[in-house]
Order: C-alpha cells, then sequence, then structure tokens
C-alpha cells in the first residue's frame, strides 16, 4: 500500500487517539463510502474478538458476501481502517491519523479502500439522498463538536461477541415514545433482517447543571443554518429520527417533537 503522507501513517501507527476523536474520524470516513454507494453500503456498530475492539463496521445491502463487513473500521487505542481483504494479505493498513491529516480524503483514502475491495468508484460524487444523509449527519454533528462537548453515535443494536452479550439496545428506544412500534417486522436490507440495525442515537453533553441545548438544523452543502430553537429541555440531549421526524429527549426527562 502507498501512503500519500508516509511520515503522517509513521506519527500514526504509534499514537493512541482519544475515542471521540477516533469515532469522529471513523464517521467521517464511513459518511464518504456511504455518499458514493448509497444503496449498496450501510453502517452498523460492532464489537468483534469477544468484545475487545469497537467498530463502524461497513456492510453490503445485498449479496452473497452480505454478512461479511466489507471494512471493519476500529475505533479503541491502536485501531485500523481494516478492509476485508487485509485478513488474506496482512498488508498495512490506514490508521486514524492518515484519515484525519489526508489533504483528500476521497483520493488518498477512499478510492484505494474502494479498488481493495471491488467498489466501483462513482465517476461523480452522487447527491445526497434519504439512503446516506443519515451518515452525514452524524458525521458532521461529532466532528463539529470535537472541541467543545464530544457527541457519540450509539446503534439501536449492541452486536458484540463479549462477555456482556448483544440485543437491542431497548433502553434507547424506550426513550422515544412509539419508537418501539418500529421494531417489529422484518427488513431484508439489514443485517440478518433486523430493523433495530437501522436506527442510530446521537447522545451529547452540554456544559453545566442547568443549561438548556440549542437545536439547529443546517444545509449539510453550506453549513447554512435554517433553523434554530432552544431546547425545551435541561441538560444533555439524545436525538432519534424515525417516520420522517426528530424527536429529542432531555436528560430531564422532556421529550419533545422537532
Amino acid at each position: 500500500m502507498n501512503f500519500p503522507h508516509l511520515e503522517h501513517h509513521v506519527v500514526g501507527e504509534a499514537m493512541q487517539l482519544s475515542r471521540p476523536i477516533a469515532e469522529a474520524a471513523s464517521w467521517r470516513l464511513a459518511a464518504e463510502l456511504i455518499r458514493r454507494h448509497p444503496d449498496e453500503l450501510y453502517a452498523i456498530e460492532t464489537h468483534p474478538m469477544t468484545g475487545q475492539y469497537d467498530c463502524l463496521s461497513i456492510y453490503r445491502h445485498s449479496g452473497a458476501n452480505r454478512h461479511d463487513a466489507v471494512f471493519q473500521l476500529n475505533r479503541m487505542p491502536g485501531g485500523h481502517v481494516t478492509p476485508k481483504s487485509w485478513f488474506s494479505t496482512q498488508g498495512e493498513r490506514f490508521n486514524w491519523l492518515d484519515v484525519m491529516l489526508s489533504v483528500d480524503l476521497r483520493r488518498e483514502i477512499v478510492v484505494p479502500l474502494e479498488h481493495m475491495e471491488g467498489l466501483v468508484p462513482p465517476r461523480e460524487t452522487p447527491q445526497t439522498t434519504r439512503t446516506s444523509i443519515g451518515a452525514r449527519v452524524i458525521a458532521t454533528a461529532l466532528w463539529s463538536r470535537l472541541q467543545s462537548s464530544p457527541m457519540y453515535a450509539l446503534n439501536g443494536v449492541l452486536d458484540s461477541s463479549g462477555a456482556f452479550g448483544s440485543g437491542i439496545q431497548t433502553d434507547l428506544f424506550a426513550s422515544f415514545s412509539g419508537m418501539s412500534s418500529q421494531l417489529d417486522g422484518h427488513d431484508p436490507k439489514e443485517l440478518d433482517g433486523h430493523p433495530a440495525y437501522h436506527y442510530w442515537f446521537v447522545i451529547g453533553h452540554c456544559n453545566g447543571a442547568d443549561d438548556q441545548p440549542i437545536l439547529f438544523c443546517a444545509a449539510l452543502l453550506t453549513g447554512d443554518v435554517v433553523w434554530k430553537s432552544r431546547g425545551s429541555g435541561k441538560n444533555s440531549v439524545a436525538l432519534a429520527a424515525a417516520d420522517d421526524h426528530l424527536y429529542a429527549r432531555f436528560a430531564d426527562g422532556t421529550l419533545a417533537l422537532v
């Protein structure tokens, strides 16, 4: 593998980035992969190797190998971007400093990963669609809060091979009235057909015991804020999207339909 900035890669191999930075970097990469292949790829959170790893895993929606992750983005200290083909070659891999300090993320990181796994690079990056906007929103939210109060994204399923087990994160769904009904049925596009994989919860924290978070909506392509309002609840806030609505649940128990 050729590293465009070898000096960054060498430093990155010895560096252990904080969990918020690694998570934000993993979502930045995942969002670009999904935006370029919106009908082929999606992301879930996994904890393989008996729960030792913390991965944002990229899967295919269909095909013979849909149950094998195309990419494992491990956010643990010393983690790497691991394409499926690496397990047969055991060669070099991108680390998170490669991703964070890339001058051109697509050319330096994304396109080489596409070639490794037989993904056909699009001639032009597709416009954001309903299947790719979720990953972009999460990536933008996590990246924008790194310098203040970091945010975290939790999947609707705790998918782990560790001793603490796996299952639907019912406590997250229970925070939003009516969302439990979304877990019924079978979704052929999700891993094992379980619709809970489709949901992500973005968790944020505010500074101060009586803070009222300010919710805002911004255009992804321009950054223009098109709507902003102070939250009706206090302290930290969890966001969830369902049925074309955005739900906000605050730490004081307030639930708001945005």
